[in-house]
């Protein structure tokens, strides 16, 4: 039995489930208005950590290997 890594789709969920996780804080707050600076910064952070935790040409190239599997 070999171990694969996980793919790139099932690495953009869990960093897309981690991130709304954040989001959702920061809306609960803001219905709240318990939002501050720090709510502003830490969803700011959030936004810019998932641009760069999301590989795109991998995500892209994936779904193009699964294209043509299915063809």
């Amino acid at each position: 039995m070999t171990i694969d890594a996980p793919s790139s789709a099932s690495y953009l969920v869990s960093t897309l489930e981690d991130f709304v996780e954040i989001a959702e804080t920061f809306i609960q707050n803001y219905y709240k208005a318990e939002t501050d600076a720090q709510d502003i910064q830490r969803i700011i952070t959030a936004i810019t950590n998932l641009k760069l935790d999301i590989n795109i040409e991998a995500l892209e190239t994936e779904f193009q290997i699964s294209i043509t599997k299915r063809i």
